[in-house]
């Protein structure tokens, strides 16, 4: 089996350079743009990520709907082909592309040989504009109708799942799942139409290697720039954890125990600097948590803190996990917020010094690593469309200080956005 040379032929129509980063952006005659990091460390491979906004959360496209035509182009062969034979074209060539679709962004991502890369951009093409639903829709509704069936139930997880997404995002209410009857008539050629809606968002390539520029561009005429596209202005549904206080509890455990999860969120603007330091103070409020909690009050396990600035949302989300005595709890959840509130003035130097030296190992490590400097492009790109993290990356140590830590450590376990959801003893 063979994919048959691409017709038409794109071209790029405009070339950005950025040499401080070793980066430069391709303009396509499609109106897509090229991302490409030329570094040593990808060594003979290439490592690839379409990105366009044909998210699940996109008005028009529905979401369930497009989560299911994501899946089964997923499952299917271009053109005529049986599934087998495309597994053995993958297997015999090297190559394999994952789909993988987000709230905001449906992304394509593989690595290859990079004397393979032809075969990637071919089957991305293939992917994009000659891959239809033809097979398995009835066995994924059937699947899906069991999902439903489940979803309705009665039982304790559903109703748990539905109290903690009215406390934490004001609603019960999941419309990522269809109902039975929205499901039933849904057919082949309704996804097929789906899915031709989300190929034609534009589309930003990322590309890291080490290969040389003349052939790089040829395969981008080739294979990346014919693909059609339209430049529609897209919105975004927002399904964002709601601000304010709470508090809920649900009695479902046979013993005598409470597990508590308290989040928090700031609005706080992605920028590295900010990501990394959020990163140490969460270590460190961790660690300031066991202490109190575990050294004060005992009565108190398996305690973890989540903290990350997210960059899709521009929050910083926090989620502290723990089980307690359930004589303790109100007492232990008081405590634990006072701990994060009053973590600026309980960071000290060395607390700056250990997390700094810490940070600085680590860090020597990931750099060394070309994953690193392939996630960090990306999230350059997406945040502020030019690759500068890569160079104010090299100074994220230099950023930890006790002045910085106390600042961040003041704004980002918000008071005024905390929810707390206790699962306790059935009566």
């Amino acid at each position: 089996m063979a994919l048959e040379n691409v017709k038409g032929q794109g071209k790029i129509v405009s070339t950005q350079v950025f040499p401080e980063q070793n980066v430069q952006h391709w303009t396509l005659s499609n109106g897509d743009k090229v991302v490409w990091l030329k570094t040593p460390l990808a060594e003979d491979k290439t490592y690839f990520q379409a990105q366009s906004q044909a998210g699940f959360m996109l008005q028009g496209l529905g979401k369930w709907q497009s989560q299911l035509a994501t899946q089964m182009i997923a499952q299917n062969a271009p053109l005529d082909w049986e599934i087998e034979q495309l597994n053995q074209w993958k297997k015999i060539n090297k190559v394999n592309l994952s789909l993988d679709q987000k709230a905001n962004k449906l992304l394509f991502k593989g690595t290859v040989e990079s004397d393979k890369l032809a075969d990637l951009f071919r089957l991305y093409y293939a992917y994009q504009l000659e891959t239809t639903v033809k097979d398995g829709l009835d066995e994924a509704k059937e699947a899906m109708g069991r999902s439903i069936d489940l979803q309705n139930e009665k039982n304790d997880d559903n109703l748990q799942m539905q109290m903690v997404a009215k406390l934490r995002f004001g609603k019960e209410a999941d419309d990522s799942l269809p109902t039975k009857a929205s499901l039933g008539p849904i057919l082949d050629q309704d996804l097929n139409q789906i899915w031709q809606q989300m190929t034609t968002l534009p589309t930003t390539y990322f590309i890291a290697s080490n290969q040389d520029e003349a052939s790089l561009k040829a395969l981008v005429s080739q294979y990346l720039a014919p693909i059609p596209r339209n430049d529609k202005r897209v919105e975004f549904e927002q399904n964002l954890p709601v601000k304010g206080l709470g508090q809920a509890r649900f009695d479902r455990h046979p013993e005598p125990k409470d597990d508590v999860r308290l989040w928090l969120f700031s609005e706080h603007a992605w920028q590295g600097k900010d990501a990394a330091m959020v990163a140490i103070l969460r270590q460190i409020a961790a660690d300031k948590l066991k202490l109190s909690l575990r050294d004060q009050s005992l009565g108190v396990y398996s305690l973890r803190l989540e903290s990350t600035l997210n960059p899709d949302t521009n929050r910083v989300e926090s989620e502290l996990k723990f089980t307690a005595n359930p004589a303790n709890t109100e007492k232990l959840i008081a405590q634990a917020k006072a701990v994060l509130r009053d973590l600026p003035n309980q960071i000290t130097e060395a607390d700056i010094k250990s997390a700094q030296a810490s940070f600085k190992r680590a860090e020597g490590e990931r750099l060394k690593s070309v994953d690193t400097w392939f996630n960090r492009l990306i999230l350059s790109e997406n945040q502020y469309g030019d690759p500068r993290y890569l160079t104010d990356m090299q100074g994220l140590t230099d950023n930890i200080t006790l002045e910085n830590a106390r600042a961040m450590a003041a704004k980002i376990f918000n008071a005024e956005n905390q929810k707390v959801f206790v699962v306790g003893q059935k009566k």
